[in-house]
């Protein structure tokens, strides 16, 4: 169930969950928008899954993409927990997308591989980091992710699931090129090997939170798939 907010644009807590049936597609709000050959987004065991198709050579075509409702927002607070399961993912949150299928566009993003967390102004397809940290993630080993984009500025944290959330931010970009509203959602792309190997990037628990200028005035008022 789903209801306009007619008094303010705001989106309250929306937490997905996976504690569905093995094998079924992602719950709403979540719209799977591309599927690589050989890849796929669905549920297993209490997860959802998105796996990369296997060409290699950061293959435009290897990737997945899940898209977060039918609406556009500018301010949001994403905290969400992945797990890479294998060793070459390159996860992608992407926020303002000028396009829904979250494909080479504007935008911006941010990534979290197993050896970095960058935010990135994408313009017209091209995307150039502007802000990095170091990081070293394990495969296997459950994170949290913490984004906040609130007007020319996101920031990001990534720590392992077991432990408090830091209250200081791993990187952030004060001016971002991106402001106005756009689509939001995942993106998961494949190894740069030749040939490849799919890539597998698990999720849980993921909250997305609208802010109070810049929602897209649907208010869920319920947990998905738990």
């Amino acid at each position: 169930d789903w209801r306009r907010d007619r008094d303010a644009n705001i989106v309250t807590d929306v937490t997905t969950t996976f504690s569905l049936a093995d094998g079924v597609s992602w719950p709403a709000p979540w719209i799977t928008e591309r599927v690589p050959a050989g890849g796929g987004a669905s549920v297993a065991s209490g997860r959802g899954v998105v796996t990369t198709g296997s060409l290699g050579n950061f293959a435009f075509e290897d990737q997945a993409s899940i898209r977060y409702g039918s609406g556009m927002q500018t301010n949001t607070n994403v905290l969400l927990t992945f797990r890479h399961q294998t060793d070459a993912a390159r996860p992608r949150f992407v926020l303002r997308s000028d396009v829904a299928n979250l494909s080479a566009n504007t935008a911006v993003r941010v990534g979290y591989d197993r050896t970095s967390l960058t935010i990135s102004d994408v313009i017209a397809g091209t995307a150039t980091v502007i802000a990095t940290a170091t990081k070293t993630l394990t495969v296997g080993a459950d994170y949290r992710l913490r984004i906040d984009a609130t007007g020319p500025t996101v920031k990001a944290r990534v720590w392992p699931l077991a432990d408090p959330e830091p209250t200081g931010w791993d990187v952030t970009a004060a001016t971002v090129a991106k402001t106005t509203a756009g689509y939001l959602g995942l993106v998961v792309a494949g190894t740069n090997a030749t040939p490849g190997a799919a890539q597998v990037v698990q999720y849980d628990d993921i909250t997305i939170t609208a802010g109070a200028t810049g929602g897209y005035g649907l208010n869920y008022g319920m947990d998905y798939g738990g």
